[in-house]
């Protein structure tokens, strides 16, 4: 049987365990509370440069000139390349 020093001193081993593990947790929910904002940061970049994108395709004449339907090609491709890359690192 353990003597009350023992038991005394686990006690106290297991309670800095836990305070060491309680230091850990809240470092950790203060890191992914930092990624979320910048998550929710990048998202709303995300959104407001599609929409000058889009503002800018609608600003385009359709058919006027090959150029035109190559740059709207390209910015579509890069779009999606831009939200599957975006989905893949938020997955």
């Amino acid at each position: 049987m353990k003597e009350r020093g023992e038991i005394a001193e686990e006690i106290q081993r297991l309670q800095q365990k836990l305070s060491a593990v309680d230091g850990d947790i809240a470092t950790r929910q203060t890191e992914l509370q930092r990624l979320d904002d910048e998550k929710r940061k990048q998202e709303e970049e995300l959104e407001s440069q599609l929409a000058a994108l889009q503002a800018r395709k609608v600003q385009l004449t359709p058919d006027s000139d090959d150029f035109d339907r190559a740059v709207i090609a390209f910015v579509d491709a890069t779009r999606q390349q831009a939200l599957n890359a975006f989905s893949s690192f938020l997955q």
